[in-house]
């Protein structure tokens, strides 16, 4: 995982099709905008399902570190423990 910090207005370029752009904060809500090509799909993560080839990545990854991956799960709103 790669963090980053950003101020608003300053972006982040993935590959190179995709731009990811700090449009500021209001309270504890950051804003996003995010230019990307039509065919590619941006969902939240707490809309995402639970077998999104993407989290099932993250989850295979973690799992080594049982504690980490708990942790860093608890933070993914559509797997949190109910």
């Amino acid at each position: 995982m790669l963090i980053i910090t950003r101020r608003t207005n300053e972006s982040i370029f993935v590959g190179d099709d995709i731009v990811i752009i700090n449009l500021g904060r209001n309270g504890n809500n950051v804003r996003f905008g995010i230019i990307a090509p039509e065919h590619t799909n941006i969902v939240r993560d707490e809309i995402a399902p639970s077998n999104h080839p993407l989290l099932t990545k993250i989850v295979d990854k973690l799992v080594s570190n049982r504690v980490k991956a708990r942790r860093a799960l608890d933070k993914v709103p559509c797997l949190k423990r109910k």
